[in-house]
């Protein structure tokens, strides 16, 4: 098992945020899945809960894990929230286990 930050949740378009964050606890499934498309990092791992984009993994995880993803044709990855750092209205940081 590997563990990594989801990171830059406050930049992504979450409608209600608030609401979302009543839902994300620890223990919850997220959804990790490439983005080579990504301007700012081709290895970039974008995280959903559900079809909401949240964030990213850390680009310090990020760069393996979307390797390891592509060399063996895995499309996404479930990982589990094992805690959250700050509160919906700072910066918060999921740290999950995957």
């Amino acid at each position: 098992m590997t563990q990594a930050s989801v990171v830059g949740i406050t930049f992504c378009e979450i409608k209600n945020r608030m609401d979302i964050w009543t839902n994300i606890k620890a223990g919850t499934e997220l959804i990790m899945e490439r983005e080579p498309t990504n301007p700012r990092d081709r290895n970039a791992v974008k995280v959903s809960y559900g079809t909401i984009h949240i964030g990213y993994i850390e680009r310090e995880v990020a760069g393996g894990l979307s390797t390891k993803m592509r060399e063996q044709d895995v499309s996404h990855l479930i990982c589990k929230v094992l805690g959250i750092n700050g509160t919906p209205l700072d910066r918060p940081v999921l740290v999950v286990e995957f």
